[in-house]
């Protein structure tokens, strides 16, 4: 069972508050805390910092790793949350490479949640995107990645694919994602991937040969699921799937025992 701090602090995180949580988690039991949005960049919204992915120094000026000493002195593992497929405007990122997004050289760059999505089809966005994962779980005791994804695409141009090709950027996208995955769990085989897209919304059958967990729902109410404790998340297998996925349902509500 795992407790995920984003209905708690949202992007609001630091070091005194989420080992707050951390300790009522392990009281409930709880074996996996996972620190959610909020962490790196300049992110005390959704406005920006996505695409940063260095530790905030604000929230965190040791960086990471008393947190996670904290977390796994109270008898849990530690996760944490990406999304490393966006990227704000207001980012370094953006500053530095705009063409690294899908688009159309004419039009207008639509944003969804105030983000746009990276061109997994290039190489030097899965080489930069390997680079920073790479860092983050050798230089801290991570052992589970919420790997989010909270948007669809718009404008899909690849502007730099070869004449005739540009409509493979659907296919090359996921060949890029997995080729990321597959890199990840080879150097890293402790952590654990899960695969939430604004909930269940893109749950791939081949994602089980990379990814341990599913985020089956958005939905968090505890009528809505089948868990009752408050900020927590179970893990569940379904013969119907993949036997190698199982499938998450994240619970925020309390419910009366009358009721259970």
């Amino acid at each position: 069972m795992l407790y995920n701090s984003w209905y708690v602090t949202e992007f609001d995180v630091n070091f005194d508050n989420q080992a707050a949580a951390a300790r009522k988690a392990a009281e409930l039991g709880v074996e996996l805390f996972v620190m959610d949005d909020g962490w790196f960049g300049v992110r005390d919204d959704d406005h920006s910092g996505l695409g940063d992915w260095t530790v905030d120094r604000r929230k965190f000026p040791a960086g990471l790793g008393p947190l996670i000493e904290y977390v796994n002195s109270l008898g849990m593992e530690f996760g944490i949350w990406v999304e490393p497929e966006m990227v704000n405007v207001r980012s370094e990122l953006y500053a530095r490479h705009p063409d690294w997004v899908y688009h159309f050289p004419n039009r207008p760059r639509s944003e969804g949640r105030n983000q746009l999505v990276l061109n997994f089809g290039r190489e030097d966005v899965q080489d930069f995107v390997l680079d920073f994962m790479h860092d983050l779980l050798s230089q801290n005791n991570i052992h589970f990645v919420k790997w989010d994804m909270n948007r669809s695409f718009s404008e899909p141009g690849y502007p730099e694919a070869e004449p005739g090709r540009e409509r493979e950027l659907w296919v090359r996208h996921v060949q890029g994602l997995y080729r990321i995955f597959a890199e990840l769990r080879q150097a890293h085989p402790q952590v654990m991937f899960e695969s939430c897209s604004s909930g269940g919304g893109r749950i791939v059958v081949l994602h089980g040969l990379h990814l341990a967990l599913e985020d089956a729902s958005g939905l968090t109410h505890a009528l809505g699921q089948r868990g009752e404790l408050g900020g927590t998340e179970q893990q569940q297998d379904d013969d119907e799937q993949d036997p190698q996925v199982r499938t998450g349902e994240q619970v925020t509500h309390n419910i009366p025992l009358s009721r259970a």
